[in-house]
């Protein structure tokens, strides 16, 4: 099985890796929408359609991001409203944008989109749309094999819906199909090894052809009582041609889903692409990423804020990060192929909190492989992103406590008594202030006693209010200080990074959804 290197994980895990909820920001400020600019205004707009329903795969215009990568820091949205373009993590794409596009080439990326309630593509007031979190091809029977779709040469599955037929697996006289995925039903072997063609010219399925004419599923549609509801073995032979996505092997060539590319502009949308359920709702009614009244303004479509929140897959646990104030827009186009989006921007903050919660998985790059992704920002990944730095005045001696109250400075001058505090300039600061009490400070004071390796064990809020790691004796970490809640219950430590994505879409056809053991 292939596994995605570091980087590529780390795309992933911003944009795709399992999405588990997101929800619109329901607060009607009353945004008139005047112009462009209204998707990156503080007072969100709400539509006549925000509540509309928005079932799974009950919407229209289905498509697949087929180009993304992070944007340069030119690129993204204004998220505090101070006039500025935000997008601190730009300089990550100097080191991922490569293999990300190694992960496009293995279809490691699958993210569908679909609409609801799109009547307009140049002018349209308001309309849903659902993310998804896609498969291609995906493994349907969790027997080892994908098919051999282009991205996947050499795994060659041909039938994505019974574990029992797959490369390998023992040809079964009689029974009138092919269990070993060599296009052939029924054969057999003679004394030497030697493959003897079926000889049954019975066409049980009455499509005109029989075993030994090359149909390699020749039953009838009670013989296969688990069978997709679109298998039907009567459009399964030599003359058929290959439907992209559908896990089955229609040409009798051996290979299910053989020459299709999930992102190809030139083919039309007959590929047709499964939904992974961890993109859904718990009880799988719809996506679990939603953008509620999105508006399309001279061809431009404006969305969000909105949240995105993504379980990665990190050990036994799936892992929860989110996207806060997610910001989204693209133009629209409609042409013989159908709806699609170009010169997409998806923008957003990852808090520390979240940070906090996601493991290093650029361990590869910087900071330890035990760090998770705030240690490794604010640490030395921190230096090597060029993420913004304050100076802060701390204890020359010891871990470098902070000077109490917390004091900020330009010089050691600054900060009284220079024999006992330093002004240290290279304490890393999320660059957005996303509740608006000060920006938060993440630092390592060396509770757990291990010198030499960053990892945060003290917060300081944006009022100045400090919290430690709870540590035990052996050094090992009960509590984390990013998870202290305020007094209304709510995570205190939601300053961040910025972060923007480009990206476009290409029209797909969306066929079902992969279900988890």
């Amino acid at each position: 099985m292939k596994t995605r290197s570091g980087l590529s994980t780390v795309l992933t895990m911003v944009l795709c890796g399992g999405l588990v909820v997101a929800c619109g920001d329901d607060s009607d400020g009353g945004n008139t929408n005047d112009g462009p600019d209204g998707g990156v205004r503080p007072d969100v707009y709400i539509g006549d359609c925000h509540d509309d329903p928005t079932p799974t795969l009950g919407g229209a215009h289905p498509s697949v991001v087929n180009t993304l990568k992070i944007a340069a820091g030119s690129v993204g949205f204004d998220l505090d409203y101070d006039g500025l373009i935000d997008n601190a993590l730009a300089p990550l794409g100097a080191l991922a944008n490569g293999e990300i596009g190694n992960s496009f080439d293995e279809a490691d990326i699958i993210i569908p989109f679909e609409f609801f309630g799109l009547d307009d593509v140049e002018n349209d007031d308001c309309l849903n749309f659902a993310i998804y979190f896609g498969t291609w091809p995906p493994d349907q029977d969790f027997d080892g094999e994908l098919s051999g779709a282009l991205v996947r040469d050499g795994e060659e599955d041909c039938n994505d819906y019974d574990p029992t037929i797959l490369p390998d697996a023992t040809e079964i006289p009689g029974d009138r199909v092919d269990n070993n995925c060599d296009g052939l039903a029924d054969e057999t072997f003679d004394a030497s090894g030697n493959v003897v063609d079926p000889t049954d010219t019975t066409d049980n399925d009455g499509d005109g052809f029989s075993p030994a004419d090359g149909d390699c599923d020749d039953r009838s549609l009670t013989d296969w009582a688990d069978a997709p509801d679109w298998w039907d073995p009567a459009a399964i032979n030599p003359d058929e041609p290959e439907l992209c996505g559908d896990g089955l092997d229609n040409n009798c060539n051996g290979i299910a889903d053989e020459l299709c590319d999930p992102y190809s502009t030139d083919d039309g949308a007959d590929e047709r692409i499964m939904i992974d359920e961890n993109s859904l709702v718990a009880d799988g009614s719809e996506a679990s990423i939603i953008f509620h009244s999105a508006r399309i303004v001279d061809g431009r479509l404006f969305a969000g804020p909105s949240l995105f929140s993504f379980a990665i897959d990190a050990g036994s646990e799936p892992v929860d990060l989110r996207i806060t104030h997610a910001m989204f827009e693209a133009n629209v186009v409609e042409d013989s192929f159908g709806i699609y989006l170009t010169d997409g921007v998806l923008g957003g903050v990852l808090s520390g909190y979240n940070l906090d919660r996601a493991p290093n998985i650029a361990s590869e790059i910087f900071g330890e492989e035990d760090n998770t992704l705030l240690d490794a920002f604010v640490g030395p990944g921190g230096i090597l992103l060029n993420l913004p730095a304050v100076g802060l005045c701390r204890e020359r001696d010891g871990g470098g406590a902070p000077m109490a109250p917390i004091t900020f400075c330009d010089a050691h001058a600054e900060c009284g008594d220079t024999e006992v505090y330093r002004c240290d300039k290279e304490v890393r600061a999320p660059d957005l202030d996303v509740d608006g009490d000060g920006k938060e400070l993440w630092l390592d004071l060396n509770l757990d006693e291990d010198d030499g390796i960053f990892r945060v064990d003290t917060c300081v809020d944006g009022d100045g209010s400090i919290y430690y790691d709870d540590v035990d004796a052996d050094g090992t970490v009960i509590t984390h200080c990013t998870e202290e809640l305020d007094s209304q219950g709510n995570y205190r430590f939601v300053d961040g990074y910025s972060i923007a994505i480009e990206l476009t879409t290409t029209p797909t056809n969306l066929f079902g959804i992969v279900e988890r053991p």
